[in-house]
């Protein structure tokens, strides 16, 4: 099995020291840990460009002054995650169409959508995925994600039988 940096450079050296390839044949022990701990330093900036690579900058926004401050590197959004910010701006009724097409699950996919077909608050939409990430992850759903989560289901159970209200708000939005 490969080793990756996440594995860390003992596992490189001891790996080195114990391999039969050619390379490392009449080598010393030192010298294979040289060898080691180089291409252990070397996968390692390899993983680090390729996760700077795949970054992209951009806006996320406050959720209490709506105000957007731009992710540079993926640290700046880790840290904005951790506070709180969304990538959808408050004051647009759409998500943002980037984060729509970069979710990271189908159904955080599909719910962006219906809030942009007006079928769903934005304002709850941050509220359902945590609350579908709790059930996912089997913990206890709060008060105001499991009233989320059942008003979410009892209108996907209205649209497949025949609410009418419902139905006329897909219909429009189909019509956009």
């Amino acid at each position: 099995m490969p080793l990756k940096p996440s594995d860390g450079a003992g596992a490189y050296v001891k790996d080195f020291r114990k391999s039969k390839a050619p390379q490392f044949k009449g080598k010393s022990d030192k010298k294979k840990q040289k060898m080691a701990i180089a291409a252990y330093l070397d996968d390692k900036d390899d993983q680090k460009e390729s996760t700077m690579d795949s970054f992209k900058k951009h806006l996320m926004y406050d959720p209490k002054t709506g105000k957007g401050y731009k992710a540079e590197k993926e640290a700046d959004h880790l840290r904005m995650k951790k506070k709180g910010y969304t990538h959808d701006d408050p004051k647009s009724k759409e998500v943002e169409e980037s984060v729509l097409h970069e979710a990271p699950d189908q159904t955080t996919q599909r719910l962006k959508m219906l809030v942009n077909m007006g079928m769903m608050d934005k304002k709850d939409l941050q509220r359902m995925i945590r609350a579908l990430d709790m059930v996912r992850e089997g913990k206890p759903v709060g008060k105001v994600e499991r009233k989320i989560l059942f008003t979410m289901l009892n209108e996907l159970i209205g649209m497949i039988t025949g609410d009418d209200q419902m139905f006329m708000k897909a219909k429009k939005a189909v019509k956009k």
